[in-house]
């Protein structure tokens, strides 16, 4: 804390009370004093108010499984979360040992954090559970077998709260730590990220996600990101393994932020599939992007790429390079001759889910590429 001395305090004193600064002239050091210990314990409230804002957030929607039998069925639906001030938290949270749950129609706009998160190895929610990175005990501390689907999210970002110094990091829909999660026909637009599957802790990681029919668009850092954001051991050291990101629309969703990718892989991502993915790249940025370290056994491939080139990543060959020919920049339905009709891998089987985005069947000829099957 800046601690005024006494000419500064006089000029501190004279933009609040002109009349104060007399006084102190007239009656001297004491004086001088005593308003000098009343503006460093202003100054130290404010401070402290300012720290605690930081530390402390709030939730629209919050479910914790905070004991070693895990909550089970929990079913939100269609509820609307909007104008939000959260902090460090999130509008939507699903958090340690809950497993079976489903996230469905709800709508959230205009917060200043995260919209959807599902988190694992929080260890002050369930001290008591396991902390091991594994899906088939009752009482580990993640999130995990979990639907996530119909759902929108708009208008988000982290650039004006102050738990983040100004930095976007916001996601419209974020796994930490969580297992065995599908996200499937959601919307995302204007938010800081569309996606990010990562984890937060070093040694544990996001896992068996499936990410796939939704339209991801107009969105500031990237439409999906996987892997921890940071390289090191410590927070955000986790990974992304075993994920599949199949058949989404990803477009303009790296327009002011710090990707430049449409899809940004981050680091420790192993064994994750990007496939039949439509990507529309920020003009200046990257459809597809390593962006870190240690990514190993990815697979991409089958994707339509427009207006950038893959970064530090090799496409599997059958991926196409052209306009996709959209409805609009909006409506990401593809148009009639669009050459992502009939050119997605039918080898992804189950993962790309049996329904487009709308609900109409996925597979009439061959699969298309994008979530939208015409």
């Amino acid at each position: 804390m800046r601690r005024i001395g006494h000419d500064e305090l006089i000029r501190e004193r004279e933009r609040i009370d002109v009349g104060e600064r007399r006084i102190v002239e007239r009656i001297g050091d004491g004086r001088r004093r005593r308003i000098e210990r009343d503006v460093d314990r202003r100054q130290q409230r404010d401070e402290q108010r300012e720290r605690q804002q930081q530390r402390i957030g709030a939730h629209g929607i919050a479910v914790y499984g905070e004991k070693p039998a895990p909550s089970e069925d929990v079913h939100l639906e269609n509820n609307v979360l909007h104008d939000l001030v959260l902090g460090p938290s999130e509008a939507l949270v699903v958090n340690g040992n809950v497993r079976k749950f489903e996230v469905l129609g709800n709508t959230v706009h205009d917060v200043n954090n995260i919209a959807f998160d599902f988190i694992g190895f929080e260890p002050d929610v369930c001290a008591s559970c396991s902390q091991a990175d594994v899906t088939d005990l009752d009482s580990v501390n993640r999130v995990r077998d979990g639907l996530v689907r119909g759902n929108t999210a708009f208008k988000m970002t982290t650039a004006q709260n102050p738990a983040y110094g100004g930095e976007k990091s916001a996601a419209c829909y974020y796994v930490d730590g969580g297992a065995g999660i599908t996200i499937e026909r959601n919307v995302a637009h204007d938010c800081d990220l569309g996606v990010e599957l990562a984890s937060e802790h070093y040694q544990k990681a996001t896992r068996a996600v499936l990410v796939r029919d939704n339209f991801l668009y107009d969105n500031d850092v990237t439409g999906i990101a996987t892997g921890g954001y940071d390289a090191g051991n410590g927070p955000g050291g986790g990974s992304a393994e075993q994920c599949w990101i199949v058949n989404n629309t990803i477009v303009n969703s790296s327009r002011n932020g710090w990707a430049d990718a449409g899809v940004l892989l981050q680091n420790r991502n192993t064994g994750n599939h990007f496939e039949n993915n439509i990507v529309v790249a920020t003009t200046g940025s990257s459809t597809v992007a390593d962006g870190g370290a240690k990514n190993s056994q990815n697979v991409i491939d089958y994707n339509l790429y427009f207006k950038g080139a893959l970064t530090g990543v090799t496409d599997g060959g059958h991926s196409v390079s052209q306009d996709p020919l959209l409805v609009s920049a909006s409506d990401l339905h593809l148009a009639a001759g669009s050459p992502a009709i009939d050119k997605g891998d039918a080898a992804v089987g189950a993962n790309a889910g049996a329904l487009d985005i709308d609900g109409d069947p996925r597979v009439k000829w061959t699969i298309d590429i994008g979530a939208d099957e015409r």
